[in-house]
């Protein structure tokens, strides 16, 4: 299954919603719409990848994750991430890289609707 991508505000967030799998095949596809989301925002842009549709990310795409958070904060930036895959989450936890998210088990978490 390929990974599906959908943007949109939710302001003053703006979201990119994964669906499927990240894997390398998908790399590319993460990279452009997480940096178009950045970029709409010259300053201060915040981000949240809502990635509680994923079902299979690789480590590729976690270093992509890391570089789009690295970017975000270059510009006074928040990331925030939607993980609620308990498998997902393991991801980033047998990295070490959970600590440099702030992981949110519901969209309405990260965005303070909560």
């Amino acid at each position: 299954m390929t990974a599906r991508f959908n943007s949109y505000e939710l302001p003053p967030w703006r979201v990119v919603a994964v669906s499927g799998e990240l894997d390398l095949a998908s790399a590319p596809a993460l990279r452009s719409s997480g940096l178009r989301a950045i970029n709409k925002n010259s300053v201060n842009p915040a981000i949240i990848i809502d990635l509680s549709r994923v079902e299979l990310m690789d480590s590729v795409c976690l270093g992509i994750l890391i570089g789009l958070r690295r970017r975000c904060l270059k510009k006074s930036g928040t990331l925030q991430l939607v993980v609620s895959d308990e498998r997902i989450l393991q991801v980033f936890k047998l990295t070490d890289t959970y600590e440099l998210f702030d992981v949110w088990s519901t969209l309405e978490g990260a965005s303070g609707e909560d």
